[in-house]
């Protein structure tokens, strides 16, 4: 970006996303918890969600029961966390992201961020532009695949409706991630298909395949050699 950045609210982006701040209001940390933590355990089988439900309740009791440390630190923290967020409430043009390698914070300008991207799904090659939301489309055909391996015996009744039901979505989302060790510092494109209707099948087929085909030191014997 070539907005100046304060050398404090620097410092700070670079605790990284993963750095975790010290808590000071509990309720709205637990409220918080149990919300997102719902929300996941309704992706879970039924017959799984009263098993993690009570298994969270360790982490609950442990945040009830945490004593913010009123010191310098934690002080600190807390008055550079309220001070980044107020720089980039006031500065809309500056968006903060990770790189796509070296697990780096990365200070964009807004417009040359969507400029790129937006570069990058002009490739007809790659991308089709369709005229409307595709998502029932989408589903339906979902079902029916998923109809077809039940008829055939490929999968169970019970793992349809235990991993496979569903009623709606969200379309994957493709966003950019700036390449900073490349010069000119192109972008990488990353498609997320979390909540997408084909999320689950994805993460079903890809833990039958990781444990049902053979790793490398099974397969020295054979022809063929899997890389």
């Amino acid at each position: 970006s070539s907005a100046t950045i304060p050398e404090d609210v620097v410092g700070f982006l670079q605790l990284g996303d993963n750095f975790s701040l010290p808590i000071k209001n509990k309720k709205s940390v637990i409220l918080e918890f149990i919300k997102n933590f719902e929300y996941s355990l309704n992706k879970l089988p039924l017959n799984k969600r009263s098993e993690f439900r009570n298994k969270s309740m360790s982490l609950l009791n442990a945040i009830s029961s945490y004593s913010y440390q009123n010191n310098a630190i934690n002080n600190c923290l807390l008055e550079l966390h309220q001070k980044t967020k107020n720089f980039l409430t006031e500065n809309p043009n500056i968006i903060v992201t990770r790189a796509d390698k070296g697990n780096t914070t990365v200070a964009l300008n807004r417009d040359d961020y969507i400029k790129n991207v937006e570069k990058l799904l002009e490739d007809k090659d790659t991308y089709l532009i369709v005229l409307k939301n595709p998502i029932n489309k989408l589903i339906s055909s979902l079902r029916e695949l998923l109809i077809k391996w039940k008829n055939k015996g490929f999968i169970s009744l019970n793992l349809v409706m235990a991993k496979f039901d569903f009623t709606d979505g969200s379309l994957p989302r493709a966003y950019g991630l700036p390449k900073i060790h490349k010069v000119n510092c192109p972008y990488r494109i990353i498609v997320s298909s979390i909540d997408s209707p084909l999320y689950k099948l994805s993460l079903y087929l890809h833990k039958l395949m990781f444990n049902n085909f053979p790793t490398n030191n099974e397969i020295y014997n054979s022809k063929y050699v899997m890389i």
